[in-house]
């Protein structure tokens, strides 16, 4: 059994949702601030893309569902 984040449907989306937001000129994580870093990957300021709706809750895979926060961010999201 492989992870879900390393189906070939979510590293899809994750470029969609990056590319969408670099094209919409999302350049500060919108939960915090802090400035995102598109080109660093699996870095502290890294900008990740993140579902809006919870997959664990029936969130799908489709542009109008992700975000982009970094990295910590999106931890505090899941807990919050």
């Amino acid at each position: 059994v492989s992870s879900r984040t390393g189906t070939s449907q979510y590293k899809n989306w994750r470029k969609r949702v990056l590319a969408a937001g670099r094209a919409a000129g999302v350049t500060h994580c919108p939960s915090c601030g802090v400035v995102l870093d598109y080109v660093n990957t699996r870095t502290p300021s890294s900008a990740e893309p993140d579902h809006i709706l919870p997959h664990r809750w029936g969130g799908k895979n489709v542009l109008e569902n992700g975000r982009v926060l970094f990295v910590a961010a999106i931890s505090r999201a899941a807990i919050e």
